[in-house]
């Protein structure tokens, strides 16, 4: 049981990374609008997940829109981590917000493709190492 759960880890934790670089690659090709800041601040209510909030409104084709991604990777639980994050975005600051043509609902405000992709998939590649090992137990 353990192999079969450690082999499904690993395989959902290789397929984020993935998602994750190849939306990441997408999203350097989306055109940009300006947008605003509407909430900026550090989400902390529960202490095992901490994260920024930010929410910004932009306008394609007419129609407003409301996002909330900053980017297409990871971020630090760390609190000092989180609050530079959220002092990059004060409210009611004018922003860049490149969203995705077929989907304008789809938004980033950092399109650079990070690196942590590779943690991840570094991190499924350990548990189907685990899944290899396990097995050869039996």
């Amino acid at each position: 049981m353990f192999t079969w759960l450690s082999i499904l880890t690993g395989l959902a934790l290789i397929g984020l990374g993935f998602w994750m670089r190849n939306k990441s690659l997408a999203s350097q090709s989306w055109p940009s609008v300006m947008g605003k800041i509407i909430t900026s601040q550090v989400d902390d209510h529960n202490l095992e997940d901490i994260r920024p909030h930010i929410v910004y409104r932009y306008t394609v084709q007419g129609k407003t829109i409301q996002g909330t991604r900053i980017a297409y990777s990871g971020y630090s639980v760390n609190h000092a981590s989180i609050k530079k994050i959220v002092a990059r975005y004060p409210v009611n600051t004018a922003v860049k917000v490149y969203y995705n043509p077929q989907i304008p609902s789809q938004s980033v405000l950092d399109n650079q493709v990070s690196q942590d992709w590779h943690f991840w998939v570094g991190c499924g590649l350990a548990f189907l190492g685990l899944a290899v090992y396990l097995s050869s137990l039996n």
